[in-house]
């Protein structure tokens, strides 16, 4: 490889290092559609992002030589490389496939496809084709987020609202609705900054103003004239609750467990948020020697680090795809 491509990482398959021409990403999302009878169209609901495919065209030739970060020994790819390449495809296990630009991804071999051909001797034409894959034994390398349960549950929260109208004219109104609060979370859980505290006190907002729909919809069940009956004499416990209270009616019940459980849910994420971002580790700062690409600033940062975070905490670098030298690159610090 030659340019910009040449201070990638190298192409590599369960760590054994081979050429490759071309190397495509295909991404896409999980898409259902509800269609009705006499209606023209539908209505399409988004249910999550598939599987991540790689593809790759992998020349095995003994004429070509590897690159400077290429550790593939020339003019042993035929046949030896071919056959080890073709024995590692084979296994059933998740092995790790390093793209030049986003850097190691846990997949599953789906495909592979090579011709031998008289008028081509010594030489051939890998097609292989791998699925990203979140198997058990990956799974302690995802970083859970509290945020997306949170979202998750501000969204069925939302659409509980109907049924809630049926109880009081109007919900109380807040400064800020919970799903504003949600998304102002997404730049302060994704980015590991300084400011945990300011942070922490937009999610203390949400506790609030959740636990304050909760009371309100409490309350919404129950006869205000049955909420409060008498105030004992001065220096005496106070009784506030009737001790005949009314039960929840059971219409009012149907009409309330969604939001009920909903609100429990956000603030459940919320607090374990606050705790997260209470003890995050930090931030590193890495200074660029030379100019050089994304891919080379990876690995000299500590082992494990996102490249979606680090591109998250540094915006600045997704507008050229050279790093300039003497750029500073935040990360996250390990714990």
């Amino acid at each position: 490889m030659a340019g910009e491509f040449a201070d990638m990482l190298p192409f590599a398959w369960r760590g054994v290092h081979y050429p490759v021409t071309r190397i495509a990403i295909s991404l896409a999302h999980d898409l259902v559609e509800h269609k009705y009878w006499g209606v023209n169209g539908a209505r399409v609901e988004d249910t999550g992002i598939a599987a991540v495919r790689i593809t790759a065209v992998i020349p095995i030739a003994n004429s070509i030589f590897p690159g400077k970060k290429e550790k593939w020994e020339a003019g042993a790819l035929y046949p030896n490389a071919l056959r080890a390449f073709i024995i590692d495809f084979g296994k059933r296990e998740t092995g790790y496939v390093q793209h030049p630009e986003l850097g190691e991804i846990a997949c599953k071999p789906e495909r592979l496809e090579f011709e031998l051909a008289g008028e081509r001797q010594d030489c051939t034409e890998i097609h292989a084709s791998w699925v990203e894959t979140l198997d058990e034994e990956f799974v302690h390398r995802i970083r859970v987020s509290e945020h997306s349960d949170m979202e998750l549950a501000i969204g069925d929260l939302e659409k509980s609202g109907e049924s809630l109208k049926k109880l009081v004219p109007l919900l109380p109104q807040f400064e800020y609705d919970l799903e504003s609060l949600g998304r102002a979370l997404t730049a302060p859980v994704d980015m590991i900054s300084t400011l945990q505290y300011r942070s922490a006190g937009f999610v203390n907002r949400i506790i609030y103003q959740a636990h304050r729909l909760e009371v309100a919809i409490n309350r919404a069940t129950v006869d205000p004239r049955s909420r409060y009956t008498q105030l004992r004499p001065f220096g005496t416990d106070l009784k506030f609750l009737n001790p005949q209270r009314p039960p929840k009616a059971p219409q009012s019940q149907a009409l309330t467990w969604a939001a009920t459980e909903s609100i429990q849910q956000i603030k459940a994420s919320a607090f374990a948020m606050r705790n997260k971002m209470l003890a995050a580790n930090g931030v590193g700062l890495y200074t660029v020697p030379v100019d050089m690409t994304l891919g080379g600033v990876i690995p000299e940062l500590p082992d494990n680090t996102s490249v979606a975070l680090v591109i998250r905490m540094n915006p600045n670098l997704m507008r050229s795809p050279i790093v300039p030298k003497g750029s500073v690159v935040r990360y996250p610090l390990p714990a």
